[in-house]
């Protein structure tokens, strides 16, 4: 694929082109596809932490029209695929596989996509979590969380690379505790838009989203 300042793509009665972009807008794409395209949803690790739908445009059919040299790149395990998310927003934007034909080798996260009804598109079960080597989840170090709460179950996690883990003490998911522990804290990194009253933290690394907070006015 090529950046450039505009898409060059052109639609046909075939297919449509969708504008997309991550949510902050530094990262600006167009990709052409059917416009009912059918999505892949994946259930290996990385995927299923970062929710992707995946879209793969045929050859010629994706301009990342600007941002390029923003996207921040993961791999993992065999490294047979690169994850590229934004850096400001955490959103996962692309995976590009390093031995698959053109046409098959880039996929695109259809959520990116604008005026594109996710919902209603048809699906393709990927089973990537039978590919070997096996993805083995870093065990959560941190202390538990302390609050004292009745009949209450400790849930372990993480993001995908390691760098964060966290532990969710709780009975009803409207009343949480969570404990998190980082061997890198400065790849915590904290997202806020709009009217600023949430913060969203994901990890620099692996792209993955941790929480949301609410911010103090």
């Amino acid at each position: 694929y090529t950046e450039m300042a505009e898409s060059s793509l052109v639609e046909s009665p075939e297919l449509k082109i969708y504008h997309g972009n991550c949510h902050c807008g530094a990262i600006k794409f167009a990709v052409k596809t059917p416009e009912t395209p059918t999505v892949g949803e994946c259930n290996c690790s990385i995927c299923f932490k970062k929710g992707y739908k995946h879209i793969f445009p045929g050859p010629e059919a994706f301009n990342l029209i600007r941002g390029e040299e923003l996207l921040k790149d993961y791999e993992f395990a065999g490294k047979t695929m690169l994850h590229r998310f934004c850096p400001t927003s955490g959103t996962p934007v692309m995976g590009k596989r390093s031995s698959a034909p053109p046409g098959s080798d880039i996929s695109i996260n259809a959520r990116t996509l604008n005026d594109l009804d996710i919902w209603s598109l048809p699906t393709q079960t990927l089973d990537g979590k039978s590919l070997e080597p096996s993805y083995k989840p870093a065990p959560f170090t941190g202390p538990e969380p302390t609050a004292k709460i009745e009949d209450s179950k400790i849930y372990t996690g993480g993001c995908h690379c390691g760098n964060v883990t966290m532990a969710l003490k709780t009975t009803d998911p409207q009343i949480p505790q969570v404990s998190i522990s980082t061997q890198d804290p400065s790849q915590v990194k904290a997202y806020i838009f709009g009217r600023s009253f949430q913060e969203h933290t994901f990890c620099g690394i692996c792209g993955v989203s941790l929480v949301g907070e609410g911010v103090a006015g």
